[in-house]
């Protein structure tokens, strides 16, 4: 999968490191993502979680997301 965030202005976002910038983002998962941006989910997950992020996720990327982050799960 790919993960594509963008902020609600649909602004890409290029980066995690920016993702710290806003508060609320639109994620768009495609087809392939790497075992390092498990690191990365768990990130995003954990700000939105305490309410720092506020996360608008398109189509499947929930679902997807969750597959991948469990699949890597004890990688992390």
């Amino acid at each position: 999968m790919t993960l594509i965030i963008e902020n609600v202005k649909d602004e890409f976002v290029p980066s995690f490191k920016d993702l710290a910038k806003t508060s609320k983002a639109k994620l768009r998962v495609t087809d392939s993502l790497s075992p390092k941006d498990a690191q990365n989910l768990k990130e995003i997950y954990k700000r939105s979680q305490k309410g720092d992020l506020e996360l608008f996720e398109i189509g499947e990327a929930k679902q997807k997301m969750d597959s991948f982050l469990s699949k890597y799960e004890n990688s992390i």
